[in-house]
């Protein structure tokens, strides 16, 4: 009786050290990982020999988008600018940093807390070949 009344004792203190350690470090057991949606960057893509995949996407805030490269070649995103793409870079009021270049099977991601939309492009092959937007709701 002692003994399973010990084992139990002992199971119980590591089972609320587990459930402590968790709390300090700021890990949630119930916490789900935000949502993730993925974009392409392809080659032989229709009219462009380049494109995003999908060119328009519509998210929810807190979604984080991963922009993976499977093109063969590096690649870049940012947010279009009138003078980029004659046209604004959208309604969303994030502010979103230009990637650093994307070489061929590396990814890039940023995740959109604010709605709005969101255009962009690559600067290396231009709006005209490549350019896609985000919509965040």
């Amino acid at each position: 009786m002692r003994r399973t009344a010990i084992i139990t004792f002992v199971a119980l203190t590591a089972l609320a050290l587990a459930g402590l350690s968790g709390i300090a470090s700021g890990a949630s057991p119930n916490a789900a990982a935000p949502p993730v949606k993925t974009v392409a960057i392809k080659a032989g893509c229709g009219a462009g020999y380049f494109c995003f995949k999908p060119g328009p996407a519509t998210v929810k805030r807190g979604t984080k988008v991963v922009w993976k490269n499977t093109s063969g070649v590096t690649h870049d995103i940012a947010r279009c600018t009138v003078a980029a793409c004659h046209m604004s870079g959208g309604t969303g009021k994030q502010i979103w940093p230009k990637s650093k270049p994307i070489g061929n099977g590396k990814s890039y991601s940023f995740t959109f807390t604010k709605p709005g939309t969101y255009r962009y492009y690559c600067t290396i092959h231009g709006y005209a070949t490549m350019h896609g937007t985000i919509t965040v709701r």
